[in-house]
């Protein structure tokens, strides 16, 4: 399987920042390096470190 560089990554899914990623970890350290992961691949990312507050994060923002 090929692995794709950050600007093919982002030219496949249409273009950096269309598609949003609820993230939902309490350890700080795995989250920071899930969202710096994500974010490097054009990702919008959303952290949630209580999973008592997906419910309203979803609320909030028009999930894609």
């Amino acid at each position: 399987m090929k692995q794709l560089g950050t600007m093919e990554c982002q030219d496949a899914l249409g273009g950096e920042g269309m598609y949003r990623i609820l993230l939902v970890e309490d350890d700080e350290k795995i989250c920071r390096l899930l969202r710096d992961f994500l974010q490097k691949y054009g990702y919008d990312v959303v952290e949630v470190d209580d999973f008592r507050r997906v419910k309203e994060e979803f609320r909030l923002r028009d999930p894609q």
